[in-house]
């Protein structure tokens, strides 16, 4: 399969990968543990640190097997197309979080003042409750994770089309 790739490609499909995998560990353990606080700023900074370190080594072997080619006028194009989509999971991610903080916001407001609407005030509560920091900050770096692979998948598919 990497025997057809350029340089550009492989390095694309091995961040793709290694994010990938990196990523979706954390956020499963996220997901699916009860970690504390401090244990999920440790888990991220060691998966943090594991993408860096392995991107590293592998583009030093790739660099080592096969020579990187410059960049050219169609790699300019396919990376400025793919950072608009990358863009533009970025700011979906981020309005959905304004919005969460938004209606965090309104919920305290909403408690100082029940009379304004009783079902107003519940269902805003029942959001409240679970739209903690520590799920603004996760939806921030699954924001962050997704507009990356997002940027790096849309960069594939250009190469692969031929564009």
């Amino acid at each position: 399969m990497f025997n057809n790739l350029t340089y550009r490609e492989k390095t694309l499909w091995l961040n793709l990968l290694t994010t990938l995998a990196l990523l979706g560990y954390y956020f499963l353990s996220v997901a699916t543990g009860n970690l504390s606080g401090e244990a999920t700023i440790w888990l991220y900074l060691k998966v943090a640190f594991w993408i860096v370190i392995l991107e590293i080594i592998i583009l030093s072997v790739l660099s080592s097997i096969q020579k990187p080619e410059k960049a050219d006028e169609r790699d300019r194009s396919i990376q400025a197309r793919a950072y608009k989509y990358g863009y533009f999971v970025l700011i979906t991610g981020f309005a959905i979080t304004l919005w969460q903080i938004s209606v965090n916001a309104l919920a305290n407001r909403v408690e100082e003042f029940p009379e304004g609407g009783h079902k107003v005030a519940e269902i805003v509560s029942a959001f409240n409750a679970t739209a903690t920091p520590y799920i603004t900050i996760n939806i921030i770096l699954l924001t962050l994770a997704i507009a990356e692979l997002a940027k790096s998948a849309t960069q594939l598919i250009y190469y692969r089309k031929g564009i």
